[in-house]
């Protein structure tokens, strides 16, 4: 069952909960500030999980708390990762693109310095990028992401992490043969 999660600010109280109206929510709540919300499919369960690990800083018997700056950076992370289709996917997609584009833009000038053909030069960065990228892709099974609650949301942010860097490894590898296609040796 889907539905909001989101995190308020009322003075210098937070207020994590969850709804199935989030219009009509805020204007039952009145918040002074709304920091983050999200609708997943998870809902009941993720605010579950937010309450108990800040329940040393949760005002009894409410859905309030005394968070500091990094509990509400890392509670605004947790909700907006929590939902796979976000703008948090778009980051990742975007660092990793440009993670890829400085590998690239390093073999280039590497290559440059032992070819001078520029046909040679980029089809060998090409060739280094793609096998750099595919072994990122390996590598990023390996690396948790320090922000997931649970398992099966890590194991979703690794998957979704390798699957870009795949995506990177066939592009480069389509590229790479469009170029031996078009400017034969």
């Amino acid at each position: 069952m889907s539905g909001w999660i989101y995190l308020i600010r009322n003075g210098d109280l937070y207020k994590i909960g969850i709804t199935k109206n989030i219009i009509n929510r805020m204007r039952q709540l009145k918040p002074d500030e709304v920091l983050v919300k999200s609708y997943v499919s998870n809902y009941k369960e993720l605010e579950k999980q937010l309450h108990y690990s800040y329940k040393k800083v949760r005002i009894p018997q409410t859905e309030y708390f005394r968070l500091n700056i990094s509990n509400v950076r890392s509670c605004k992370r947790i909700i907006l990762f929590n939902n796979n289709f976000n703008y948090f996917s778009l980051r990742i997609f975007l660092r990793l693109f440009l993670y890829i584009f400085i590998i690239f833009s390093i073999f280039i000038i590497l290559n440059f310095l032992i070819f001078y053909n520029l046909r040679i030069v980029i089809s060998n960065s090409l060739y280094l990028t793609e096998k750099v990228s595919f072994l990122f892709m390996f590598i990023s099974f390996l690396i948790k992401s320090g922000v997931r609650l649970d398992f099966l949301n890590e194991c979703g942010f690794r998957i979704q992490r390798a699957i870009i860097y795949l995506i990177f490894t066939v592009l480069l590898n389509f590229i790479s043969q469009l170029l031996q296609y078009y400017f034969p040796a």
